[in-house]
């Protein structure tokens, strides 16, 4: 159970459903929350270099919008420890790609060697084709 759910990066939400269940062995919960707290560490580490990046987009007026894994632990999962994931999908308008990727060259987000860069993105869906200027 505890290597499929690392495998399927659920683990931490696994952990913080069964924590204080009685049907699971101690040995197994113990496993899962120390996938967690790892994995609240890294996220927290994750989400202030993201905050450094939203902060350069911003002094660059570059409106930005944070997508999947970093916008879904706060949103959704209300625990950013509970979410695994491994980048930071950022939306931008179109007409400002080149800029914001300059800007986010400047403070090293497309960094490999950290473990964590960024992934720009100008579009939502290619089968939806969600409005764009709704979302701006």
């Amino acid at each position: 159970m505890v290597k499929a759910s690392e495998e399927h990066l659920v683990a931490p939400l696994l952990y913080l459903t069964v924590r204080q269940t009685n049907s699971v062995p101690l040995s197994v919960i113990h496993r899962l929350k120390t996938y967690y707290q790892v994995n609240l560490k890294r996220n927290i580490q994750r989400l202030h270099r993201l905050g450094s990046w939203l902060k350069a987009l911003e002094a660059d007026h570059i409106p930005v919008v944070v997508l999947k894994g970093c916008h879904l632990a706060e949103a959704v999962y209300k625990n950013v420890g509970a979410r695994v994931f491994c980048d930071a999908d950022l939306l931008v308008r179109s007409e400002d790609m080149d800029r914001a990727h300059r800007c986010l060259m400047e403070v090293a987000a497309f960094s490999p060697e950290s473990g964590f860069e960024v992934d720009l993105h100008w579009y939502l869906d290619d089968i939806l084709n969600p409005d764009l200027e709704r979302v701006w």
